[in-house]
């Protein structure tokens, strides 16, 4: 037996009785219901190679003609760091295209390439079937309040939101 599992409780220990149940905890069953959605995304996205993260930086490119990282970054939720990994390789598959600034000659912004308005038509439609997988385990009457739930919770934490 390991020194860690012969250490007695110490007084300042929290009991296990009183430890809250991992299945309890709000964060954990955020962090399994999103893996399963990735799950359910990657079996429909298998022939486009395109992440769920990717997928929703060319879905808001498609949405709008010309962004800068930074306004990817907030609508996407990404934070700069992923984002700053994730556009160069999108640049180099094709995918989105970078440009100088029209009025900014220090800045770039970037678009969606017609290879990437083909990933984003083949990925929506994967895209609406993962979602409908997962929505399906839901009663149909609790299908809106829970996204509503999600974007309630979302909107009361934006501003705790990491951006890098």
């Amino acid at each position: 037996m390991s020194a860690a599992a012969k250490r007695e409780p110490q007084s300042k220990d929290i009991p296990p009785a009183e430890l809250p149940e991992l299945e309890n905890l709000v964060g954990f069953l955020l962090r399994v219901a999103s893996n399963t959605a990735d799950a359910y995304f990657s079996r429909q996205m298998s022939d486009t190679d395109v992440t769920p993260r990717q997928y929703a930086v060319l879905l808001i490119l498609c949405r709008h003609a010309q962004l800068t990282q930074t306004e990817v970054a907030s609508i996407t939720k990404i934070d700069r760091s992923t984002t700053n990994e994730m556009i160069p390789r999108l640049v180099t598959r094709g995918l989105v295209v970078r440009h100088q600034s029209k009025t900014d000659r220090r800045a770039m912004t970037l678009s969606i390439s017609s290879a990437g308005r083909d990933v984003v038509r083949r990925a929506t439609i994967a895209a609406q079937a993962s979602h409908q997988s997962i929505m399906n385990a839901l009663p149909l009457e609790y299908r809106k309040i829970f996204k509503h739930c999600l974007e309630v919770i979302i909107q009361a934490n934006a501003t705790n939101l990491p951006t890098d």
